[in-house]
């Protein structure tokens, strides 16, 4: 039998709204951490959601996180049940 962990506890703990396409309301980690690739400061916009609710976005897909809209530049799932999106403000 596969372990399953109920990441809906975690979720739930720590995260924020994010509106899909088609009005899709879900629960995802989001994160703006600061970059600074070849000294050009930047941010790095990602979230972490269940990969049930990502599933469907692909590059250039919107989704709207605390009232800001981004586009997603690249789809990271990591085997585990759990999606990285990474980010670009619209």
């Amino acid at each position: 039998m596969a372990f399953e962990e109920d990441t809906d506890v975690f979720l739930d703990e720590f995260a924020v709204a994010a509106v899909l396409p088609g009005s899709v309301t879900v629960n995802v980690i989001f994160d703006n951490q600061y970059a600074s690739p070849f000294d050009i400061s930047a941010s790095r916009p990602s979230c972490l959601g269940k990969s049930s609710d990502l599933d469907s976005l692909l590059f250039g897909a919107e989704i709207a996180i605390d009232g800001v809209d981004y586009v997603v530049r690249s789809v990271e799932p990591d085997g585990t049940g759990m999606t990285r999106l990474l980010l670009e403000k619209a």
